[in-house]
C-alpha cells in the first residue's frame, strides 16, 4: 500500500499489526519481567488508545534490555513509532481504526513511512524475541 502511495490503507493494515505485535511482545514482557503497564483513559466508557499502549509498552520493556539485549530492537521501534506526535492525524487515525475512514484528511507521507517502518522493525524484534535461537 505504501509503494502505491495508499497511505490510508498502509495505516489501515498498521494498526491490526500493531495491536497484534504490542500484544505478542506484552506476552512475552510478562513471562521474562514485570507484564504491568498502566493505561490511562479518558473516561469511563473510553477505549484505550494504541499511541498510549505503545509508549507504556516501550518504557516496560526498556527496563529488561540489561537482561535482554534483543529486547533493544522492540525499545527501538516502538520510540520510532511514538516519536510521532500522538495527537498528528496519522496517530488520530491510528488509535481511532477503521471507523474514522470516511473523515477526510490528508496523510504526511514521511509519517507513515516512519510507522510502516516501524512496524517491520517491530515484527522482526518480537519475531527474534520470541525465538532466540532462530
Amino acid at each position: 500500500a505504501l509503494a502505491l502511495d495508499e497511505k490510508r490503507d498502509a495505516l489501515r493494515h498498521a494498526r491490526p499489526a500493531i495491536e497484534a505485535l504490542t500484544d505478542q511482545l506484552w506476552s512475552w514482557l510478562a513471562r521474562h519481567g514485570d507484564g504491568r503497564i498502566e493505561l490511562k483513559l479518558a473516561g469511563p466508557r473510553s477505549p484505550w488508545e494504541l499511541n498510549n499502549k505503545c509508549v507504556k509498552l516501550g518504557s516496560a520493556v526498556s527496563r529488561v534490555t540489561q537482561q535482554y539485549p534483543a529486547a533493544i530492537g522492540a525499545v527501538e521501534a516502538l520510540r520510532s513509532l511514538t516519536g510521532l506526535s500522538g495527537s498528528s492525524i496519522e496517530w488520530n487515525y491510528l488509535n481511532g481504526g477503521v471507523h474514522d475512514s470516511e473523515r477526510p484528511h490528508e496523510f504526511d507521507a514521511a509519517a507513515v513511512r516512519t510507522i510502516v517502518q516501524a512496524v517491520t522493525n517491530l515484527d522482526a524484534a518480537v519475531v527474534k524475541l520470541r525465538n532466540p535461537a532462530g
